[in-house]
């Protein structure tokens, strides 16, 4: 630490830290964190990547193979869990919540419920759009003791 006198208490791990200031010492530590982070993260580090497991055909969205998915964990940061891509017809489409956007979806033949958590209510839904591209999760969806098979969608636009 540049300045551990700032410092009270510290702690945290690979993926998240905490640090306990007097609250005189605030500024100074944002300009001190300000100038660190612009000197040490690359522009490169802070673009959003996706990286896909390529897409699925649609007979492979079963709940067969999300259930093995799901049990083939602990997933984690250095082994992400396997993220698949795809074109759906949009069928349906609806806010649930306060920002979550429940989906109807259909590729090829097959039908298919999907979700995605925490949309921009600007843009979702969206019904000049007919269908989407999207990065998605397989997930079993378990509600009121039945299950099936959903996309958990993780990054999604109109086409």
């Amino acid at each position: 630490a540049a300045h551990p006198e700032w410092m009270m208490k510290f702690g945290g791990h690979a993926m998240a830290a905490g640090v306990t200031l007097q609250p005189a010492l605030l500024a100074d530590f944002s300009r001190a964190f300000d100038e660190v982070v612009s000197r040490e993260v690359d522009d490169a580090l802070l673009d959003h990547v996706i990286l896909s497991d390529g897409a699925l055909r649609a007979d492979e969205f079963t709940l067969a193979l999300a259930t093995l998915l799901r049990d083939a964990g602990p997933w984690g940061q250095l082994f992400p869990e396997p993220l698949f891509e795809g074109v759906f017809e949009i069928l349906e489409q609806r806010i649930v919540g306060d920002k979550h956007l429940k989906l109807k979806l259909r590729i090829d033949k097959q039908l298919i419920d999907g979700i995605a958590f925490f949309v921009d209510t600007n843009v979702w839904p969206n019904h000049r759009a007919s269908s989407m591209r999207a990065a998605f999760r397989l997930d079993v969806n378990e509600y009121q003791g039945r299950k099936s098979v959903q996309v958990l969608i993780e990054c999604m636009e109109g086409v």
